[in-house]
């Protein structure tokens, strides 16, 4: 099997277009900074929030939310 541009384009390649589009980097053959800008450009935390609520009788709640 040649490569990619040897093949027919098709719409639904076997095994999803997640196969297709896989790249995979080997951190060990990476520089050390060069891996940190690939952790820190695709791995985004989330934002947390504090959200709190009130009961009908007067209970306060205060918990973390995340979105």
């Amino acid at each position: 099997m040649g490569v990619a541009a040897d093949r027919p384009w098709n719409p639904r390649p076997r095994g999803g277009i997640l196969i297709t589009m896989r790249v995979d980097f080997d951190p060990a053959e990476m520089a050390p900074n060069e891996f940190y800008k690939l952790l820190t450009a695709t791995v985004v935390p989330r934002p947390i929030a504090w959200v709190s609520t009130m009961s009908p009788d007067g209970t306060a709640n205060l918990a973390p939310a995340r979105f």
